[in-house]
């Protein structure tokens, strides 16, 4: 019994020890994709304020249209009746709800 536990405790630790390796190399990894990233971006953002710097003053801004307005729907044929905002109390769900669920004596 001991020689099997020596070995599956030997077993765990290679596997931890696996594990903290390739979550070393996906960090790490994860870190150079970032540093790239933010020196691309930033290479970016120099360059379009190079170029805002170099262009002409903008041309006045022309003037948008409203697009046009839905066609009108059609009527409709039969309207439901308004519902009131009170309920009606005499109703027979109403009743059936208003009903106590045990008798009172």
């Amino acid at each position: 019994m001991e020689p099997m536990l020596i070995a599956v405790t030997a077993l765990s630790l290679a596997i931890a020890v696996a594990m903290a390796v390739l979550a070393w190399r996906l960090l790490r990894e994860e870190h150079r994709r970032a540093d790239a990233r933010v020196a691309v971006l930033t290479e970016l953002a120099n360059r379009d304020l190079d170029a805002e710097a170099e262009a002409p003053a903008r041309p006045a801004a022309r003037r948008v249209e409203p697009p046009p307005a839905p066609a009108p729907r059609p009527a409709p044929t039969q309207q439901a009746p308004p519902r009131s905002a009170t309920p009606n109390w005499r109703s027979p769900t109403w009743r059936s709800m208003c009903r106590p669920a045990l008798p009172v004596r």
